[in-house]
């Protein structure tokens, strides 16, 4: 996974191609956080979006915001797996 400076994301499937990972409209990353097979992102707004990572398939769904959670300070992002 990766993060640019100007807020893109990419991940990789298990190849050596990058996929642009969309979060929305005008939202931009500033934190990103992976475990296994889970990955979240905090935007510039303070929304917090995450997502599941498939790299053994080729379908991948799409991040979706998690609306309980708002006005996310983007300090840092600490996902543990269980």
């Amino acid at each position: 996974m990766a993060l640019t400076t100007d807020g893109r994301l990419y991940v990789w499937d298990g190849g050596r191609t990058p996929r642009h990972v969309s979060l929305g409209r005008g939202e931009r990353a500033v934190s990103i956080s992976a475990a296994r097979y889970t990955t979240l992102a905090v935007t510039h707004a303070g929304h917090v979006y995450s997502w599941e990572e498939h790299w053994h398939t080729s379908w991948q769904p799409p991040p979706s915001r998690v609306a309980e959670v708002v006005q996310v300070v983007p300090t840092a992002v600490v996902l543990v797996a269980m």
